[in-house]
This record gives C-alpha cells, sequence and structure tokens, in this order.
C-alpha cells in the first residue's frame, strides 16, 4: 500500500520568518506537537516541534517574541515520496527514530504528514487479513467442509471447526434395569435325606 492512501493531508504549518511564539499559539489551538516548516512555494524547509521551543526558547531564557521559527527548526527534514509503501516509510522512521515525516509529491510539493501510528496500523490490518485466509484454507477446515460451525479459540482471528458427537446409546434392558430394584437371590432349598429322617424319628 502506498502512501498516497493513508497519509493526514490536512497538515499544520509554519513559515520560517514567523516568532516561536506564533508557531507555539497555533500548535496549540491546533492540538499538534509538529509543525512543518515550508516556502513561499509549499517545499518542505524544516520541522518545528514542541520540543525545540521548550528546549531551545523557554528553558533557554529567549523571549519567543524575538524568537524566529528558522533558529529553532530542524533543517532538511527527511521527507517520504507519496508513491513509496508502508514498510519503506515505518523502516525509515526506525533509521531516524522519528514517528511523523513529512509527504511530497513528485514536484517536491509538500502534500501530507505520515505517522508511525497510521503506518502500524495498516500493517496491523494487512496481517488480521492473512491470518483469516490462512485459517479458512486450513487443511482442517477443507476436510470438514465449509458449512461446518466454527467455534472460536484462543486469540481473535483464530477458530476451529465444532465437532459433532454422536448421543450415547442406552439398551432398553440396562435402562430398565436401573428403574426396577434389585430382586433377592433365592435361597437353597433344603435337602431331604437319612439324616434329615433319623432325627424326625
Amino acid at each position: 500500500m502506498t502512501l498516497q492512501a493513508i497519509i493526514q493531508r490536512d497538515v499544520d504549518t509554519a513559515l520560517s520568518n514567523e516568532t516561536a511564539q506564533a508557531a507555539a499559539q497555533r500548535m496549540r489551538s491546533r492540538n499538534v506537537g509538529m509543525l512543518v516548516v515550508v516556502d513561499g512555494s509549499s517545499h518542505p524547509i524544516g520541522v518545528l516541534t514542541d520540543r525545540d521551543i521548550a528546549m531551545s526558547v523557554v528553558a533557554a531564557g529567549q523571549d519567543p517574541h524575538l524568537v524566529a521559527v528558522v533558529e529553532i527548526m530542524t533543517p532538511d527534514p527527511t521527507c517520504l515520496a507519496d508513491d513509496r509503501n508502508t514498510d519503506e516509510a515505518l523502516s525509515v522512521m526506525q533509521r531516524r527514530g522519528v514517528r511523523r515525516l513529512p509527504v511530497v509529491n513528485a514536484r517536491g510539493l509538500l502534500v501530507g504528514v505520515v505517522t508511525m501510528d497510521d503506518v502500524l496500523q495498516t500493517v496491523a490490518e494487512r496481517l488480521s487479513a492473512v491470518s483469516r485466509v490462512i485459517d479458512t484454507s486450513s487443511p482442517r477446515r477443507l476436510a470438514m467442509g465449509e458449512d461446518e460451525p466454527v467455534v472460536p479459540t484462543r486469540g481473535p482471528n483464530r477458530a476451529r471447526p465444532a465437532v459433532k458427537r454422536a448421543p450415547a446409546k442406552t439398551s432398553g434392558s440396562r435402562a430398565a434395569r436401573r428403574r426396577s430394584p434389585a430382586k433377592p437371590a433365592p435361597r437353597p432349598a433344603k435337602k431331604s435325606g437319612p439324616k434329615a429322617r433319623s432325627m424326625a424319628t
């Protein structure tokens, strides 16, 4: 996927001759922590962050009304072409140790900003789609058939076919034995013989 599909096109910018005070007020009103510094033709020439203002102006005891953006910005920012893919963007961010990068078109004009969150969300969606394909094409799923019910297992995208179990068979005689009480065993018959007759006489 190219960056054209995921970039944020509503970019907050600043001019190099603006004061740090004006840039800070824009960050506050827009609730952002970075401004792309552009020239009169919308070419990115620098990046200004809230950390730059805090460290180079506030901590240094300078007057933000007298400090120009060009004095505290990071010049020559790394930019990405809008036809680059998300994997390349993530690799550049990891090497540079940044979370945001300006994106330019073929003429070098600013067209947007890409963030690491945007890239990681795209990668997560792609991995989730691959996981679903693997689950639906697994040998067990194919052997069970497409109409077999599926019950979830561990993980949000993991599933396994339900196993149907036949009911246990119970014979009629066994069930009858369980319902009727057990009969006592018959007593053995008394033996009659010469000894018994002699005792009677």
